[in-house]
């Protein structure tokens, strides 16, 4: 699943993204739930109606985040700020009815965490998974696509596999811990050539 966004301004792909993923956890914990990630893990993938969910809300995060207040121009800085987060969050309440089959409580999903660590089932490639994921979640991978300097720091198999990390969808696809390890070596080279990523 590739998430929506204006093809005039590629620029504002990672925002969207990042801010369209906020949105929806923000939502979950809001009624006392977390997005069941273990049941992505599990499963190695979405469905069309969570994928359907988050384009929607993509499309809606697109139209608040293009349409900044008068007298700014600039989206990416507008984006940066905590007045443009709370016009998101307070003029996009989602509805998480149809996506209730990929909600879990928050209590299960606490304890689920601590009965993983206890009986040792948190091994290395699943922490290195999950470190992956976090990054596609806040949109790591989209910002790192359109650093300036992509094309010529990492080689065309490298450049597939971010862009396979790009999105959710496309992280179920990227299931081998020597994947998940090369990504994580993608990303500290990059960073050691100069990529910075904010999350704000």
């Amino acid at each position: 699943m590739s998430i929506v966004y204006d093809y005039k301004h590629p620029g504002y792909r990672p925002q969207i993204v990042s801010y369209s993923l906020s949105i929806l956890f923000l939502a979950a914990r809001n009624l006392g739930s977390e997005i069941d990630l273990g049941l992505i893990w599990a499963r190695q993938d979405t469905d069309s109606v969570l994928e359907g969910f988050i384009q929607k809300t993509a499309i809606q995060v697109q139209s608040l985040l293009l349409d900044p207040p008068s007298g700014m121009t600039n989206v990416g800085e507008w984006c940066k700020k905590d007045a443009c987060w709370e016009k998101v969050s307070t003029h996009l309440i989602l509805q998480l009815t149809a996506i209730d089959a990929w909600l879990i409580g928050k209590e299960e999903f606490s304890q689920n965490r601590t009965e993983g660590r206890k009986q040792g089932k948190q091994d290395d490639g699943i922490v290195l998974q999950k470190q992956v994921l976090d990054l596609v979640i806040r949109g790591y991978w989209q910002s790192l696509m359109n650093w300036q300097r992509f094309e010529s720091t990492v080689s065309p198999v490298d450049r597939s596999l971010v862009s396979r990390a790009a999105s959710i969808s496309g992280f179920t696809k990227v299931n081998t811990e020597k994947d998940w390890k090369r990504l994580i070596e993608i990303r500290n080279r990059c960073e050691e050539e100069g990529f910075r990523y904010s999350s704000s």
